[in-house]
């Protein structure tokens, strides 16, 4: 992708959610789930969708398949330089918490 595409989140369901807020906003018919989280990003557990290109890929896999097309060479560089001055994945700025972790 060397252009701006539309993203499309994708609704998570929350016990503690909106069975109707999220599919409004969206212009979706609610489905009667509570909804409280709309995500946009790469997570695998729920990647955005790329909506205006062929097969609607999502976005980690488009991340996947062409990391410096679709991050940049600056972003790449970063995780590098990180990775060179042995700054460790479980650092603050880097951490991954994983889906479900206490806050």
């Amino acid at each position: 992708m060397t252009a701006l595409s539309l993203l499309s989140p994708v609704a998570r369901a929350c016990p503690w959610g909106s069975r109707t807020a999220i599919p409004a906003l969206l212009g979706q018919r609610p489905d009667g789930e509570p909804q409280a989280e709309l995500w946009f990003g790469a997570h695998r557990a729920a990647p955005s969708l790329l909506s205006d290109l062929p097969g609607s890929p999502d976005l980690a896999a488009a991340v996947a398949a062409a990391p410096v097309g679709e991050l940049g060479e600056a972003s790449l560089d970063g995780h590098d330089r990180e990775e060179a001055a042995g700054v460790p994945l479980s650092a603050p700025h880097r951490a991954r918490v994983p889906l479900g972790a206490a806050s």
